[in-house]
């Protein structure tokens, strides 16, 4: 199996193949990444889809299973042999997979989406990859408009893995020093201390008005007024070190 860039002059595009071992197209692949060209889907996105059933289809060699058969016990073993580093070789040791498990989700997501769109055209059965669920009566935080969704369904996958929570980098001092130095206005280097010194949020620091605070040049401080000082629950004092 080979994932194979081509270009087509006629029309100045770029293209992208599943080949075989025959170096021929795959044609249920080349049908399916043809629909998606179609309803004009960026480059990456494509190339991506590609590259997911690529593995797929390897998977299905692999295990001499025929792509029109394929139920979800079949998919659940596509998730162990993403996961597994060597499918071929059973490890009596614990190992490191070789896929997180957001690419894992992301590679069962395109498979869904593969026969979706084979089944819409005849090609193959319906995969049954979803399950409907109904609203919990006990969440804590419910929409506007949850009296009137509460009793419909909700459609989620049944073939997904916990994906961890992780929490993005914080930028260091030095790191916000090179910003301020990069800005060309006073403007954007106090908006800058400001978000880094008070923890606020974008939108917070773009509604702030002049009035909300009792600037003390003398001794580089700032104050919140009484009225700012209502809508600040945990921080009553915000200092910016640009006025020094």
């Amino acid at each position: 199996m080979k994932l194979q860039k081509g270009w087509l002059p006629n029309i100045s595009k770029t293209i992208w193949m599943v080949l075989d071992d025959d170096f021929l197209p795959v044609k249920p692949i080349e049908e399916y990444l043809h629909y998606l060209d179609n309803l004009e889907r960026s480059p990456n996105t494509i190339v991506s889809y590609a590259r997911n059933l690529k593995m797929y289809w390897e998977f299905l060699q692999d295990n001499h299973y025929d792509w029109k058969e394929i139920k979800t016990k079949e998919l659940a073993d596509f998730i162990n042999w993403l996961r597994n580093p060597n499918p071929k070789v059973i490890s009596l040791k614990p190992q490191q997979a070789s896929r997180c498990e957001k690419t894992i989700n992301h590679a069962i997501t395109t498979v869904i989406g593969f026969y979706e769109f084979h089944s819409n055209m005849g090609t193959v059965r319906t995969l049954n990859a979803y399950k409907n669920t109904s609203f919990p009566n006990n969440r804590k935080y419910k929409s506007l408009l949850y009296h009137i969704s509460q009793d419909k369904p909700i459609k989620s996958k049944l073939l997904k893995l916990k994906e961890p929570k992780t929490f993005p980098r914080c930028l260091t001092k030095n790191e916000v020093t090179l910003l301020i130095n990069g800005c060309n206005c006073k403007r954007d280097k106090f908006i800058i201390c400001l978000l880094y010194e008070t923890g606020m949020r974008i939108g917070e620091v773009l509604g702030l008005l002049c009035k909300f605070y009792n600037v003390n040049l003398l001794y580089n401080e700032a104050f919140p007024t009484q009225r700012l000082q209502r809508k600040l629950i945990k921080s009553q004092f915000h200092y910016s070190s640009f006025f020094a």
